[in-house]
């Protein structure tokens, strides 16, 4: 071994509490890019491999009634590569051990080859059909477990007004409801209160009354990328459905399933890409200034060294191999702790997304690329922290470093202030203001830390609002009930006279295309008595809007989608009744986080379709005293398909969503203490090192290790402040970039900032604050000081 390599060695473990700081630093930056980058691949492949195995469908057409001989014209077409017609049907499911009737979803599946079909079903348990009886269905699975159903069971629907009673054959999963919700109303699955039924595809015909018809029309393509062509197509479909009414048209990408699981997938590349980013140049910064003080005590060996014909390249070199050796343990523990943070990532999202099996499995590459970030930072580090001593020259290097200069800082300068600190607080500024590259490093290291903090609290209580300001400030019903078809006004009288009802209100859900120009979307328009108050459409900042008589309210994302404004003109089509064409105008746009809202008048509505007032829904407030009595009353309830719980939805959302968002914010909140805690450490390790003898001197001169680790307490809390300052303006800005990452047509995350939230920020990071402060006392009273004051030649 080579002297060099010893010296290198000696280094090592001479300084090795200091490194390992570092090395931490790097692991956790190295770690989250393999961890968040992994997770993205998993999910990626899993999808592919789950969409391609069970023939996920590109599009959704929904009819009123369609023959299948329309269907088979609909497979002749260029670019088509299978298409199939099929019964969905929203029904009521009635649960002995549940009082609260639940929602479901009826859909009609080929009785042999239904895992061959389009949107093929995965059995998990069971069997499937067995060809004996009609009335044999096949639940998803995480409905059959929220409710402890297995094969050998039976539930029972209500199907046209009669409860039929259902033998459970097997419990399924579908490429459709991989992220089971009921549209994009939902934004968390709840399979507690919602579940997909699968039943026979001839029985399904006979009993709903669809012979030789289906309702709604799947289908797959072969134009995989070509989206534009697939409207073009889906266009020509349309046409030829539209003598039987086409009530919706839903390309791949708007399917609600697929866009939330894509979001995630998307949301995964930016994490991957900001997270590791800031901790790999933290770490860089902190290795700057560790190699920068090792190569100033070592300047006299360096002099030596060059002295007696190692070159300037050899010496560089090994100074650059101990930031390869931090740099190589960062890598690995950093892909350790990736593979790890997979794993348990893909726990978390096995609680929200249904695959076969998740393709879990390293991933050399990632590994490779998160080694070579983690040297390259490292080396980079370790470059710059070495570079001014190696410019001496020899005889100048051989001698040790002459005192730093001296002067007043800019501080003792302002002679009230600088007489009113002690003379620890003085020391204390005077070495932060003479070290500027490492003060720097510090301040900047305490901002992104702090702002990591900082946004992790904002986006846990921005969680909170959004759920208060959807089912507080929008929606204050105590159930919602969907109607099959649209009824008069007097479909509310009998909304009113259900067991415990206190107030009820009718709206109409119209499903219409709005367009401006080449921008056009198909939407569900929510239409509101004049008096309604079980449905408040609010501004972000909580002010009211007003429903007007005529024109719509339209979302901000909906507004951003078409781009309009208040005072604009959209052209309406309807996709059932009266499908004219008109001009609207955006009376207002409104504020929201869910979806893509768009409101007017009921009965402004009711004229669009062709109606003097139609309802499909009706609003309820119910007294919780007759909560039973009015379940069992919507159990029979002739024209109800779909009940909502606004509770029960309030609860599911703070019980999954909240909760996952705790665990991934928890672990931010640790990742941001290894920057704070590490940078600190590190400065203050540098300083004792550097300061001995002046530490020594203070304890000869009777000052207790405590008085002593007072002066690197006041540095700490000064570069703390200093990047406190920093901070929330940083972290501001994270949030934003966070926010805009994540927001979709489906679902837009606000930022929302409490008082609380900066509080807690500053109490979580003084927290590491003096879990530094204690080691720095806990290594002063460990100092050797009689030996620290000895003159050294």
């Amino acid at each position: 071994m080579s002297a060099l390599n010893r010296k290198l060695i000696r280094d090592l473990f001479g300084t090795w509490g200091t490194l390992a700081t570092i090395v931490a630093i790097i692991a956790v930056g190295t770690g989250s890019f393999v961890g968040l980058g992994s997770a993205h691949r998993i999910l990626s492949a899993s999808q592919a491999a789950y969409y391609r195995d069970y023939r996920f469908g590109d599009f959704w057409i929904d009819v009123k009634r369609a023959p299948i001989s329309a269907v088979d014209r609909l497979a002749e077409f260029p670019g088509v590569s299978a298409v199939a017609g099929r019964i969905v049907f929203d029904v009521i499911v009635d649960l002995p051990e549940e009082i609260r009737p639940i929602s479901g979803r009826l859909l009609s599946v080929p009785e042999e080859g239904f895992d061959r079909s389009i949107n093929g079903l995965c059995l998990v348990q069971g069997s499937g059909f067995s060809g004996r009886r009609n009335e044999e269905v096949i639940l998803s699975e995480s409905f059959a477990q929220a409710h402890g159903l297995r094969p050998g069971d039976r539930v029972h629907l209500i199907l046209n007004r009669k409860r039929e009673s259902f033998l459970i054959v097997g419990t399924a999963i579908s490429p459709e409801y991989v992220y089971l919700v009921r549209g994009e109303g939902d934004i968390i699955p709840d399979p507690e209160h919602f579940g997909v039924f699968y039943v026979k595809d001839r029985y399904a015909r006979e009993v709903l009354d669809f012979k030789d018809a289906c309702n709604q029309v799947v289908g797959r393509v072969l134009l995989s990328d070509g989206n534009g062509d697939i409207e073009l197509l889906l266009d020509r479909m349309e046409r030829v459905l539209e003598p039987y009414g086409v009530l919706a048209t839903t390309p791949r990408e708007r399917q609600a399933s697929h866009r939330f699981l894509s979001d995630e997938i998307h949301g995964l590349v930016v994490s991957a890409t900001v997270m590791p980013t800031i901790f790999l140049v933290v770490a860089a910064l902190v290795l700057n200034v560790v190699l920068s003080r090792l190569a100033e005590r070592q300047r006299v060996v360096i002099g030596t060294l060059k002295a007696i014909g190692y070159t300037d390249v050899r010496v560089f070199v090994h100074f650059l191999k101990l930031g390869v050796v931090i740099g190589v343990a960062g890598g690995i523990a950093g892909g350790g702790l990736g593979i790890a943070m997979a794993a348990g990532m893909i726990e978390m999202y096995k609680e929200f997304y249904d695959f076969p099996t998740f393709l879990f499995r390293p991933h050399p590459d990632l590994l490779a690329v998160g080694m070579v970030l983690s040297v390259l930072f490292a080396v980079l580090g370790a470059a710059k922290g070495v570079w001014a001593v190696l410019r001496l020259q020899p005889a100048e290097a051989m001698h040790s470093k002459p005192p730093e200069r001296g002067g007043a800082i800019i501080l003792e300068r302002i002679p009230g202030l600088w007489q009113r600190l002690g003379f620890r607080s003085q020391m204390a500024l005077r070495t932060m203001f003479r070290n500027r590259t490492r003060t720097l490093t510090g301040v900047a290291s305490s901002a992104l830390s702090v702002a990591l903090i900082f946004a992790a609290l904002v986006m846990y209580d921005s969680a909170f609002y959004l759920i208060d300001f959807q089912f507080k400030q929008v929606a204050h019903s105590d159930v919602d009930i969907g109607m099959r078809e649209e009824k008069s006004v007097a479909a509310l009288l009998e909304g009113r006279e259900l067991p415990g009802v206190d107030y009820a209100e009718p709206s109409l859900g119209v499903v219409c295309e709005l367009r401006n120009g080449r921008r056009a979307r198909r939407i569900g328009i929510v239409g509101l008595s004049e008096s309604h108050r079980l449905t408040t459409p609010v501004q972000t900042d909580g002010s009211p809007i007003v429903i007007p008589p005529s024109g719509l309210v339209v979302s901000g994302k909906l507004a951003e989608v078409l781009d309009v404004k208040a005072g604009d003109t959209l052209e309406l089509t309807p996709v059932r009744g009266r499908r004219d064409t008109r001009f609207v105008r955006v009376a207002s746009v409104v504020g929201g986080y869910l979806g893509m809202e768009c409101y007017g008048d009921i009965r402004y509505l009711s004229g669009i379709v062709g109606e003097a007032q139609a309802v499909n829904s009706i609003q309820l407030a119910v007294d919780p005293a007759a909560t039973a009595a009015f379940y069992q009353a919507v159990k029979v309830l002739p024209n109800a398909q779909g009940l909502s719980v606004r509770n029960d939805t309030k609860a599911s959302l703070e019980e999954t969503f909240v909760h996952t968002l705790v665990v991934s914010l928890g672990i931010m909140i640790i990742f941001a203490g290894v920057i704070a805690f590490g940078t600190m450490l590190n400065t203050a390790m540098i300083e004792i090192g550097d300061r001995i003898r002046e530490i020594s001197t203070f304890r000869v001169l009777g000052y207790r290790p405590g008085h002593v680790s007072g002066i690197f307490l006041r540095e700490n809390l000064a570069t703390f402040t200093a990047g406190l300052v920093l901070a929330f303006p940083l972290g501001y800005a994270l949030l934003i970039a966070m926010a805009q990452a994540y927001d979709s047509e489906l679902f837009r995350m606000p930022v929302f900032i409490r008082p609380a939230a900066v509080v807690l920020t500053v109490v979580i990071a003084g927290f590491f604050v003096a879990a530094v402060q204690w080691c720095v006392h806990r290594q002063i009273r460990k100092l050797d000081w009689l030996a620290g004051i000895q003159v050294k030649e």
